[in-house]
């Protein structure tokens, strides 16, 4: 995506797993330190949650958020509830 001359770099994925959740988190630490275009992930589903709660930690620039009830995609979490994370995973660091 990136020699394709993207502005960002975007993987949404369906993980079977917790552990292709673990890889996606590690692939995109790997992404966001070795290439200069902002790096977007995300995990869909029930199982995919701790990828958008967490995501920043790990180099992923954005996550998406349903101001409501209403996602518009599988495990969209509120808006609130990212907030809360990213306010306590940044008092943890």
């Amino acid at each position: 995506m990136e020699t394709a001359g993207a502005d960002a770099l975007k993987i949404a994925v369906t993980p079977a797993d917790a552990a292709d959740v673990a890889r996606l988190l590690r692939v995109t630490a790997e992404a966001s330190t070795a290439l200069t275009a902002p790096v977007i992930t995300l995990s869909m589903g029930d199982l995919g949650l701790v990828s958008r709660l967490t995501g920043a930690v790990f180099g992923s620039a954005l996550t998406f958020a349903t101001p409501g009830d209403r996602p518009s995609a599988p495990g969209q979490p509120p808006i609130g509830l990212v907030r809360e994370a990213r306010r306590v995973l940044a008092s943890s660091r």
